[in-house]
């Protein structure tokens, strides 16, 4: 059985719009949530105090703002999240992986280089609609076939 399936286009620099795009993403911790892209030249320093001292530093992220009155775009826990660009209401095109946040932003490495290094596809698998069936159309019932005829076991 074959999947149907489109590869999706990354984002592009020159197509995000800074301080009006939303973007979405499903996190572990706060589930499905939606931010805005605010900036794309985030740089992010991670202590790394399980090592001796000094920090990990990413540069030229995204910068994602929770939406007032929304639930927080991301939480301990939702690191890896993979981040989509919203267009007409649905995920259109892989913006980022959310790794870290403080207070209201969130920061999103770029994913585009990734795809572009390692030769990568992201692919969003689509419904095969000749595959679904009503239970109507698998003519489900609640009679007892020989396979399911068996007596309960006796308990005396």
């Amino acid at each position: 059985m074959h999947e149907r399936k489109e590869t999706l286009k990354v984002a592009k620099e020159e197509d995000l719009i800074m301080e009006k795009d939303i973007v979405t993403k499903t996190g572990r911790t706060t589930g499905k949530t939606n931010g805005c892209l605010m900036d794309d030249s985030l740089t992010v320093k991670v202590d790394r105090s399980f090592l001796s001292r000094g920090y990990f530093a990413f540069f030229n992220c995204y910068a994602i703002e929770d939406i007032p009155d929304d639930q927080p775009f991301f939480r301990g826990g939702d690191s890896g999240s993979g981040v989509y660009v919203m267009e007409n209401g649905k995920p259109s095109k892989p913006l980022g992986i959310a790794f870290a946040y403080l207070d209201s932003l969130t920061a999103v490495c770029n994913i585009g280089m990734i795809v572009d290094k390692l030769d990568l596809q992201i692919v969003r698998y689509l419904e095969n609609k000749d595959s679904l069936k009503t239970f109507d159309e698998l003519k489900i019932s609640d009679e007892k076939t020989e396979e399911n005829s068996q007596e309960p076991m006796d308990e005396s």
